[in-house]
């Protein structure tokens, strides 16, 4: 999809009318924009056809879900489908690339899926209202001591997406952790497949900070749209399920 190029396509066409104009002589006030102030005519002929380009890519059909994938904690339909799609997408990198490690598992928080993916036909909007950030995929590697940190600010969290591991959470700290089907080894180095966002230290991810990063110029936003219309051509519906990934035991 092309929807972000259009964007830089359509500033520098407003960037070269105002530089067009750059030799007229003009003033400067201030102007309260609100309902009283008219739409330039002009202005919106020139951004109409960039404006019907993007709506129309943005209302292409990617593919098609048999269920509305929500996001909660601890454990969700969608957290689940897109952890599990990084897992997938940064492992075929680790396969063809020979660079970035293969992910032993990943981390999606939940605050940055920002609505459900309906039921239904599923359109290239559906996804930008899910993930309307610039985030991109990266692989995180750290070692199991610093791992458990990882998984103790979920578990304050109440839960977050996850894909490769499993946590019981008790009283708001972890009871139990496996990585793998595997408790967390202390001394080995992990590799976590997860957000820009949160590899810098966010959503109170700090474990993550100062460690090694594997950067793509994948964005989540992209990786997600790709998988939902590899899915579809091959005759699949999206779906997910709660699968007890994360148990948060009542205190």
């Amino acid at each position: 999809m092309k929807v972000r190029l259009l964007l830089p396509a359509l500033c520098m066409t407003l960037f070269a009318v105002v530089s067009a104009s750059a030799q007229s002589k003009y003033t400067v006030g201030q102007t309260q924009m609100n309902s009283s102030v008219e739409p330039d005519s002009a202005m919106l002929a020139l951004i109409q056809p960039y404006r019907d380009s993007i709506e129309v890519q943005l209302s292409a059909v990617i593919g098609n879900a048999d269920m509305t994938l929500e996001v909660y904690a601890p454990e969700s339909p969608l957290s689940n489908f897109v952890s599990d799609i990084l897992v997938a997408c940064m492992s075929e990198l680790a396969a063809t690339s020979g660079v970035v490690p293969k992910p032993d598992m990943s981390v999606v928080n939940m605050g940055g899926l920002r609505t459900a993916i309906p039921m239904g036909n599923i359109t290239v909007n559906d996804i930008y209202q899910v993930m309307p950030f610039e985030n991109t995929v990266v692989v995180v590697s750290l070692t199991g001591k610093r791992l458990r940190k990882v998984f103790d600010n979920m578990a304050r969290r109440g839960g977050d997406g996850l894909s490769g591991a499993k946590m019981v959470i008790r009283n708001r700290r972890p009871a139990s952790v496996t990585v793998g089907g595997l408790p967390i080894d202390d001394n080995r180095v992990y590799n976590v497949a997860t957000y820009n966002f949160i590899a810098d230290g966010g959503d109170g991810y700090s474990a993550f900070a100062d460690c090694r990063v594997y950067h793509s110029d994948m964005l989540v936003r992209d990786v997600i749209i790709k998988s939902i219309s590899i899915l579809n051509s091959e005759g699949k519906a999206v779906s997910a399920r709660i699968e007890g990934r994360i148990i948060n035991e009542k205190d």
